[in-house]
């Protein structure tokens, strides 16, 4: 199981903070899509607001955002319990 935990800011006025629970499986497609999405479009863009904005221009500034830790099943459970499967921001 991994805990993925999303960390970044928007123009120094707000932060962002957000984390996901997946199975390694889950982990390696959500990975993949991204790095794809990246080949494909170069770049992505998070909309936070109705002018607010998170670009990043390469997958590695992305994963910059992002802590990746490992869990057992049972604090996955713990978690999920308390908070569900995503708690706050997490970039889709």
């Amino acid at each position: 199981m991994k805990l993925i935990k999303y960390n970044d800011n928007w123009a120094d006025e707000m932060d962002l903070e957000g984390s996901q629970i997946l199975t390694d499986p889950e982990f390696a497609e959500w990975e993949t899509k991204w790095l794809k999405r990246f080949e494909d479009e170069g770049k992505i863009t998070f909309y936070v607001g109705t002018n607010e904005e998170i670009p990043y221009g390469s997958f590695d500034d992305f994963c910059q955002a992002f802590t990746v830790e490992d869990i057992t099943e049972e604090e996955a459970a713990v978690l999920t319990k308390y908070f569900g499967k995503n708690m706050g921001f997490f970039p889709g």
